[in-house]
């Protein structure tokens, strides 16, 4: 088992350490001494400009100077820095305002959704309830044509039956001639031509 064997084996079988307070402070630490220990330009880099590469005279109002400018740098790096993570802060709060406006117009479109389902529902059972009244007036209708019907067989039977009576009622009665009536009441005659 070689080395790249054990560094399987060990990153498999060591646990790596969580997020805790003790590593974020060591974290920290390290942070400020790598930055205590980075090298940048040297305090008197402007000054020589100042001279155009001449030979550099450091009195204590021109060190106060280079002092000051390189204050000045560092807390235009700390604006930047700061500018930067507020930049950041406002963006995760507008992704959070989108999100949460996102959320709501979909709430709002499955509201609008339950609506729509509940009219229709509503609606369906307005047909349905149409229908069926309109099949009890249809029912109800052809029951009341019916009676009419029958009413007026009843009468129409009624009238023939009088209209027979009235007849034979009427008619005097030949000698040896009898009434001959049809299967619907009515008197049948024979024609006079073929009377003997």
């Amino acid at each position: 088992m070689g080395l790249q064997g054990f560094r399987i084996v060990a990153s498999v079988t060591v646990p790596r350490p969580q997020n805790t307070p003790e590593t974020t402070d060591l974290r920290e630490t390290v942070r400020l001494e790598k930055n205590r220990r980075r090298r940048g330009k040297p305090l008197f880099d402007d000054l020589g400009v100042e001279n155009d590469g001449g030979a550099m005279f450091f009195s204590p109002s021109k060190i106060q100077r280079a002092r000051d400018r390189q204050k000045e740098k560092e807390q235009e790096r700390d604006l930047l820095q700061a500018q930067k993570k507020e930049n950041k802060h406002q963006k995760q709060l507008a992704k959070e305002e989108k999100q949460l406006l996102t959320a709501q117009r979909k709430a709002g479109r499955e509201e609008q959704r339950l609506q729509r389902l509940k009219e229709k529902a509503e609606k369906q059972a307005i047909q349905a309830e149409a229908q069926k009244q309109r099949i009890v007036d249809r029912q109800l209708r052809l029951e009341l044509e019916n009676d009419q019907k029958q009413e007026k067989k009843r009468r129409q039977a009624l009238k023939s039956k009088q209209m027979v009576e009235n007849e034979a009622i009427e008619v005097p009665e030949q000698e040896g001639s009898e009434i001959r009536t049809s299967r619907f009441g009515r008197q049948l005659r024979t024609a006079k031509q073929f009377d003997f």
